[in-house]
């Protein structure tokens, strides 16, 4: 047996130096990253593009090689799939609400009225959340010389996944970090300080020690700066500025990186070269170095990207050998980073400036930052779905600033703390932010590309591998970059028909766009506010649902809001919307305006404000989009709702906002024949809508509801689902499907978020 098992190591130890000889780091590295993104996805494309690179493999460089990484890649998909089965037992797992947790004090994030972070207990960890009382201060969490331990009621639940397609999927995210539950502290009860001795504790401890002292400190504005710049950690007063900065596209600057890191290795060598340390003493106290600098800083994606970068430097790894040799190591040990975003932002402008770095002709710093500008506008649009251009030349001007100047004056300010408190430097900063704010007035805002597909991705990647490689082909260069802005011109104007549920939670907000362009959206949806208004303004539910999605869908002005009703959770997010996506046109039925507030709402937009009258038709699609009711004037209540028709390429949809049954007994009276395929039903699936009547006068196919996960109205109720099933009508709903899409050409396919699937025949 152990002969055998000799032999085994032997074989496999000839693979990897056949490998190693035959195979280039680089294609090793692409293959890999290719491989995961293949598993992950299980895109036809990908895959499809997989297989291809392996036939060339085996043509190219023969069996044994072919061999040797085929066994490569299936350790390594073995080990993936190990992680993935794990995370999966560990979300499924049954886990009761502790009754004590340790917070972990460098997370703590102190808002108006509650009080958020990391917590954990018997190996699990957990986001949680607690809203502070009336006169509540826990701030000295952060400063005591242990862990806190407390004592807690709460409730443990899950972070939202993705709700809309192109969405950001947080339940995904906080499983990358090892974050299974959400927790709901109701009560503190009691906090104790315990000590630890794991080394990764007693980081955090000082961390958060660090972050207290900062802020008690130093004036606000300066403190701000420099726990994000040395600790990696901004309070939630930098939210204000923080939406400058993102505007201008510069936010990133806070995100620390290669530049910080160079920094404070560069400081400590000197600092123990100075006491006679040797190098290769240095050499071997940089790894010590390392794991106290990543956990000073809160374990960042990109803060660990460039302390392996500069270990595998020592290593004798330079340029791209060391890129290519982080990527395998990547894959091997820190896969999820390959679905962090900042890790993959950190990684693309590390690649960038490493392929720069051997062309000396771009080594001038402004062609340097117009190229990195082009390279990373295709990994921003899918990210972000908008492209500030000057941003990355803001950046380089405000990093030489901040890593130049102000790195060294904070460490100054700390060394001086009995003499000065910095209230200069924290003129400065002000002085600093309401110049940002000025010029962030004065610029035109980001240019909202859309978010490119991943057929459309790739082609914008490979246009600009072959702009680089036949740059000094002037003709090629132009007929690429011609394809490129061909892409761009598709991410942002796809030429396909669409008909969305966009999933806002409880509420409601359709999106109808056609292959020509002309669009329309039927209300923005809102919130009810129940209870004591919140100390601090919370964010509107549009800006992380409604917004982000139409902005994927490279939307930068709406022509046409139909607002069914005045309802909040209708319209409640008009002015937001129209804050952040020009509204041109709103139509609103004539009884609307009766309720109070409404008017002086759409008084305040940007846009034409039309009434509705029963009839009105506007060119959309293959037809028109036809008002249907109200017949007259009424109060602006859910029996006042805008209810749109339209037959859409051979299928029929009926938009009925919150009709109930008074308003569908009318338009059964008014329009006795009415053939419907896809029906939204009113008023969120509520019981006192979608009548056996209404029903059976219309005959739907399939059935819409969009409604709030555990929403407190218990929408859709159980009987108008019944009335459903007894009709043998399917049905999709947002609250479990997500985002519900029809789209097409000349005829109509379905998608949910979730991906589930009905037999449904539209046709019929």
């Amino acid at each position: 047996m152990s002969r055998l098992i000799r032999g085994w190591q032997m074989a496999f130890k000839q693979i990897l130096q056949d490998l190693s000889q035959q195979l280039s780091l680089p294609h090793l590295a692409l293959l890999v990253a290719l491989s995961y993104y293949s598993w992950w996805t299980g895109h036809p494309l990908l895959l499809a593009l997989w297989l291809l690179v392996c036939c060339c493999l085996y043509r190219n460089q023969g069996r044994k090689v072919w061999l040797g990484t085929g066994l490569l890649l299936l350790v390594l998909l073995a080990s993936w799939q190990g992680r993935l089965e794990l995370a999966h037992q560990k979300a499924a797992a049954e886990v009761e609400a502790p009754a004590q947790v340790f917070l972990l004090p460098d997370s703590l994030v102190y808002e108006a009225d509650s009080l958020k972070g990391l917590a954990k207990w018997d190996d699990h960890l957990y986001r949680f959340s607690y809203r502070l009382q009336e006169g509540e201060d826990l701030a000295y969490l952060q400063r005591g010389g242990g862990l806190p331990l407390v004592r807690i009621t709460g409730e443990l639940g899950q972070a939202r996944a993705q709700e809309n397609f192109g969405g950001f999927d947080y339940r995904a995210y906080l499983a990358n970090q090892g974050i299974y539950h959400t927790l709901k502290i109701k009560r503190l009860e009691s906090v104790v300080w315990q000590e630890s001795w794991n080394p990764v504790d007693q980081l955090r401890i000082w961390r958060a020690n660090w972050i207290h002292w900062i802020q008690a400190t130093y004036p606000a504005e300066l403190a701000s700066y420099m726990t994000g710049l040395l600790l990696g950690y901004l309070p939630a007063s930098f939210a204000e500025r923080g939406q400058v900065y993102r505007q201008l596209g510069i936010f990133h600057l806070f995100a620390l990186s290669g530049m910080q890191v160079a920094f404070f290795t560069k400081l400590y060598r000197r600092c123990l070269a100075r006491f006679g340390v040797t190098k290769e003493s240095l050499n071997q106290l940089q790894w010590l170095f390392s794991f106290a600098y990543a956990g000073l800083t809160g374990w960042s994606p990109s803060v660990l990207r460039a302390l392996v970068q500069q270990q595998l430097a020592l290593l004798g790894l330079r340029g791209m050998r060391q890129f290519w040799s982080l990527i395998l190591l990547m894959a091997a040990f820190t896969p999820q980073y390959f679905q962090d975003m900042g890790a993959l932002l950190s990684l693309l402008f590390t690649f960038i400036l490493q392929v720069l770095a051997q062309d000396r002709r771009l080594a001038s710093g402004w062609k340097q930052a117009l190229i990195l500008a082009l390279a990373s506008l295709p990994i921003l649009s899918l990210f972000f779905s908008e492209y500030q251009p000057l941003g990355i030349f803001l950046t380089v001007l405000l990093s030489l600033l901040f890593d130049r100047l102000l790195l060294p004056l904070f460490l100054a300010l700390i060394a001086l703390v009995p003499v000065t408190k910095g209230e200069e430097v924290n003129g400065f900063l002000q002085g600093l932010d309401g110049f940002l704010q000025k010029v962030q007035a004065q610029l035109p805002g980001p240019i909202i590309l859309g978010q490119p597909s991943l057929p459309l991705f790739l082609f914008l990647l490979v246009c600009l591998a072959l702009m680089w490689d036949l740059r000094s082909q002037k003709r090629q260069v132009y007929l690429y970059l011609s394809l490129f802005l061909i892409g761009l011109f598709l991410t942002k104007y796809p030429l396909i028909n669409e008909i969305t549920i966009v999933n806002i939670g409880q509420g409601d907000s359709i999106f109808l766009r056609d292959w020509q362009g002309r669009q329309a959206l039927i209300d923005v949806g809102g919130k009810v506010s129940f209870g004591p208004k919140p100390k601090q303004p919370e964010k509107a539910n549009a800006d992380y649902r409604l917004i982000p999605y139409l902005k994927s869908r490279g939307i930068d002005h709406l022509d046409q809001v139909f607002l069914t009703h005045p309802d909040a959770d209708h319209v409640g997010d008009l002015l937001v919307v129209d804050q952040a996506i020009p509204i041109s046109h709103i139509y609103v039925s004539p009884g609307s305006l009766n309720k109070p507030g409404f008017l002086e709402k759409l008084q305040a937009t940007q846009a034409q404000i039309h009434l509705v009258e029963a009839g009105q038709t506007w060119p959309l699609f293959d037809s028109q989009l036809q008002a249907l009711y109200p017949l007259e004037e009424g109060q602006g209540d859910n029996n006042d709702s805008l209810v749109l028709y339209g037959q859409f390429y051979q299928t029929r949809f009926l938009f009925t906002g919150d009709l109930e049954k008074e308003g569908e007994k009318v338009l059964v009276e008014t329009y006795p024949n009415l053939p419907v395929d896809v029906l939204k039903l009113g008023h969120h699936g509520s019981k006192g809508s979608s009548t056996p009547e209404f029903l059976d006068h219309l005959h739907p196919s399939l059935a819409l509801i969009s409604a709030g996960q555990d929403n407190r109205y218990h929408h859709p109720h159980e009987e108008t689902l019944e009335r459903l099933r007894e009709r043998g009508i399917p049905w999709y709903r947002t609250d479990q499907d997500g985002a519900i899409r029809f789209y097409g050409w000349w005829s109509w396919q379905l998608e949910t978020v979730a991906k589930t699937t009905l037999e449904v025949d539209l046709e019929e």
